[in-house]
């Protein structure tokens, strides 16, 4: 099955809506998910702000 998209419709919406159908599971699941993204995005924050930190210093 083709879809076309629209100029304003972003490809990627239907295949995040199918990928968070497909990642259900457990709560202990999710949870997991969860703090992998969150314990990504901190790691992410810090690799960008340290090198700024130690160059003031």
């Amino acid at each position: 099955m083709t879809k076309v998209f629209s100029l304003n419709e972003d490809p990627n919406d239907e295949s995040r809506f199918l990928m968070q159908n497909q990642r259900g599971g457990s709560a202990a699941a999710r949870g997991k998910r969860s703090l992998a993204r969150k314990s990504n995005a901190v790691s992410q924050a810090v690799q960008l702000i340290y090198p700024i930190c130690s160059s003031v210093g």
